[in-house]
């Protein structure tokens, strides 16, 4: 008896979540409420798939708080390279305001970029606050394209001492297992109760079964040659 297809177990943990919403598609558009079992079994697949969903959503969240913390270092090279080049303008108000604004960024220098989270972010908030001072802020607002960067800076800064906020408060309040473990339970669901559930019935009652046991079949092999092609390709780099 030719055994059900499965999922290969080296299914990368997106390629899994992908897969398994396909699958779960096309058993619930051709037999949903035909059976009470299979029915319950989608049901716990979907529960654990959206969950993954959730979690590989906050990952892409996490890299969305990398290219925060990369735009304010680049408001923050931006600041010094553009004010050091305005203390040499020929406008009096431009060069007055840059050797200001110079004097209190070489308090700190640029090296704070290289620094820590914490510690860039206690820099720069130090250095927002010279730069908020009443007679420095005043030299500032005479100069639209230094106020400008002032406040570009602020608003990377702020943003990104927010996703760090959000965070911490995600990791808090989730105590649920890793992404590549719910990954794992899904792969054993699909694999070992779904599929073979399908299988089974496809042969009890091919009218009833066989069309969508072979529309799981034909995802699960176009999901595991993807797969193959994936790994093969990294072997070949």
């Amino acid at each position: 008896m030719k055994k059900a297809i499965r999922l290969l177990a080296k299914s990368t943990m997106r390629s899994v979540n992908a897969t398994t919403e396909l699958i779960l598609k096309a058993i619930k558009t051709r037999i949903s409420g035909l059976n009470v079992f299979i029915d319950n079994l989608v049901t716990d697949v979907e529960k654990k798939n959206s969950q993954l969903t959730d979690m590989i959503s906050n990952k892409i969240e996490q890299s969305t708080k990398q290219e925060a913390d990369a735009a304010r270092d680049t408001r923050t090279r931006g600041l010094f390279h553009i004010t050091n080049a305005l203390t040499y303008s020929a406008i009096a108000e431009e060069s007055e305001c840059a050797m200001v604004v110079m004097e209190i960024l070489d308090n700190y220098g640029l090296d704070i970029i290289k620094k820590s989270y914490s510690k860039q972010t206690a820099d720069t908030n130090a250095i927002l606050s010279d730069l908020d001072k009443p007679e420095v802020a005043a030299v500032i607002d005479k100069v639209p394209s230094v106020r400008s960067m002032v406040e570009e800076l602020r608003s990377a800064n702020e943003y990104l001492k927010q996703s760090f906020i959000d965070n911490v408060d995600n990791k808090l309040d989730n105590d649920a297992p890793s992404a590549s473990k719910i990954s794992e339970i899904i792969l054993d669901m699909v694999n070992n109760d779904l599929i073979p559930t399908i299988n089974t019935m496809s042969k009890i009652s091919p009218d009833e079964y066989l069309d969508t046991y072979k529309a799981v079949s034909k995802i699960a092999e176009e999901h595991n040659q993807s797969i193959k092609n994936y790994y093969n390709r990294n072997r070949k780099e």
